[in-house]
């Protein structure tokens, strides 16, 4: 990552980063198998235990936009700041230096 700004969960308990010089919204699976040591980290709406060596997983999954390509196209961001998920799963990204709200409609 390169200068992570916002940070949010999804509805499966996924953590999604706004890689903002990266140009990209990122997920983390936070999947912790059974029998695993769990790291709980409080948030204003839940409290959410994770996985401990989820904390320092490399895999990621990019949601939004490309590695490293900045744009004004649909599909492109531009130093986004923040995301938000909402209940059906569709996510809003704050694509800061285009000034807009980006809308990625789940799946």
């Amino acid at each position: 990552m390169s200068s992570p700004r916002g940070l949010t969960f999804d509805g499966n308990g996924n953590m999604i980063v706004a890689d903002n010089s990266n140009h990209r919204i990122i997920s983390f699976a936070m999947y912790c198998p059974p029998n695993a040591t769990t790291t709980t980290l409080p948030t204003p709406q839940v409290t959410i235990p994770m996985c401990q060596p989820a904390a320092w997983n490399q895999s990621f999954t990019v949601l939004a936009g490309s590695s490293g390509n900045a744009g004004t196209s649909s599909t492109l961001l531009y130093h986004p700041y923040s995301s938000f998920i909402d209940i059906y799963g569709n996510l809003y990204v704050v694509d800061n230096y285009n000034d807009r709200i980006q809308y990625f409609p789940r799946g």
